[in-house]
């Protein structure tokens, strides 16, 4: 069985990075990069790690514009 990546580490997800559909009664999905196995989400992990560095920048803004506002008020 592969072990495919979840970079966000999605408790309901439904589908590896590379869109393979996981099995609901067996766990073969991790946001550990050392523990996946599946070719295809290796290949993609690059742009896994582009995803997950854009999101955790449009949090940041998002939280830094919530903090200036709540501020202002």
């Amino acid at each position: 069985m592969k072990t495919h990546y979840d970079p966000f580490n999605d408790e309901f997800c439904e589908r590896g990075y590379c869109n393979t559909y996981l099995n609901e009664d067996i766990i073969n999905v991790t946001s550990n990069f050392k523990e996946v196995t599946c070719k295809k989400c290796i290949k993609l992990k690059d742009s896994a790690d582009k995803e997950v560095e854009q999101y955790l920048e449009s949090e940041i803004e998002f939280m830094s514009g919530f903090i200036n506002f709540t501020e202002n008020e």
